[in-house]
């Protein structure tokens, strides 16, 4: 088996047929198989999932999770829960997930992708990333995802400090799965934390190629929530990010700049309940970076905004991690 591909789904039955017909219709001259992970739909996702199997019976795996009604679950912890659920049934010396909204636009993606990975000269990139559309569907606007219109032979670090590619289009060396730390990243396995948990073992090698398409519904982890609780998640990262891989601990600095200066900028949250969830999380967790900066800057919306020594020492610290990202270059 060279390739496996794996889907994640929930409630998304009318977007089924696209993202498996995309999948089938691609070209390829190798064994690839498709591991499909449900996440209890109510709807008809399931139904139209089993009609799929039915026509491709060698070809796809279901793997649906227990979900009781009476209970209220969290989006993210349930998709990395289900991510990571997936990567045990991985047979193919690669792996790719995509996610059950999202689509491949390129008939020849998987077999470009993997002739970038077999091809020896390629042994140092653990990754092989590409372009992708970025499709708004309530107005049906399609644009590049990203402005690269060059191939890039990325090393980890540098990847990591100045480059984000999403990760639909991202397709990783399978030997890895079993170093990847299951434990600590449970509830955390989505977006960037996908990705960052191979670098350890090599770069990233990128296509400028738009070969997929991401659409953005408005409703899903990221779009979903508030811009505040999207930045503390981003932070929450970050914590891992130093246990994880510490070699990279400038780098994650640098990526998570933005995020660190919205705590810094912002004086208040919208959204109490998810805020208060998160705050639960992370004490659990025990993730102290986050911790941190979350305390901060409920106490600065106490205080109206007036300067006080824990203002003053997080913009110190937001000017050093500028100065650092200019320093190491962008």
């Amino acid at each position: 088996m060279k390739v496996s591909v794996l889907v994640t789904f929930y409630n998304q039955e009318k977007y089924v047929d696209d993202a498996l017909q995309s999948i089938f219709s691609q070209k390829c001259d190798f064994d690839f198989e498709v591991l499909i992970g449900d996440d209890g739909s109510t709807d008809a996702t399931i139904e139209k999932i089993k009609h799929w199997q039915e026509v491709y019976p060698d070809r796809i795996r279901l793997y649906i999770m227990e979900r009781n009604p009476k209970v209220k679950y969290n989006g993210s912890q349930r998709a990395s829960r289900n991510r990571l659920n997936l990567l045990k049934h991985v047979q193919g010396e690669y792996f790719l997930f995509l996610d059950g909204d999202d689509f491949y636009t390129d008939e020849n993606k998987l077999k470009r992708q993997v002739e970038i990975l077999d091809n020896p000269q390629n042994a140092d990139y653990v990754m092989c990333a590409h372009n992708v559309y970025s499709y708004d569907e309530k107005t049906g606007a399609n644009t590049p995802f990203l402005n690269k219109r060059k191939v890039l032979r990325l090393k980890a670090a540098e990847y990591w400090g100045h480059y984000y590619f999403h990760p639909d289009s991202i397709m990783i060396r399978s030997k890895y799965i079993s170093k990847i730390p299951t434990d600590i990243i449970v509830d955390y396995f989505n977006d960037n934390m996908i990705t960052f948990c191979f670098l350890k073992y090599g770069g990233v090698y990128y296509l400028p190629d738009i070969m997929a398409s991401y659409r953005q519904t408005g409703d899903g982890i990221w779009t979903g929530n508030s811009e505040f609780v999207g930045k503390l998640r981003n932070l929450m990262d970050l914590d891992l990010e130093f246990k994880i891989f510490p070699q990279l601990y400038k780098y994650s600095l640098i990526r998570h700049r933005a995020d660190i200066h919205y705590f810094v900028t912002s004086k208040g949250q919208n959204d109490e309940k998810k805020v208060l969830f998160y705050e639960k999380q992370i004490q659990q967790d025990k993730l102290e970076y986050a911790g941190a900066w979350l305390q901060y800057n409920l106490k600065i919306q106490k205080m109206n905004g007036r300067m006080g020594k824990q203002y003053v020492q997080a913009w110190f610290l937001y000017i050093f991690y500028h100065v650092l990202w200019l320093l190491t270059g962008h």
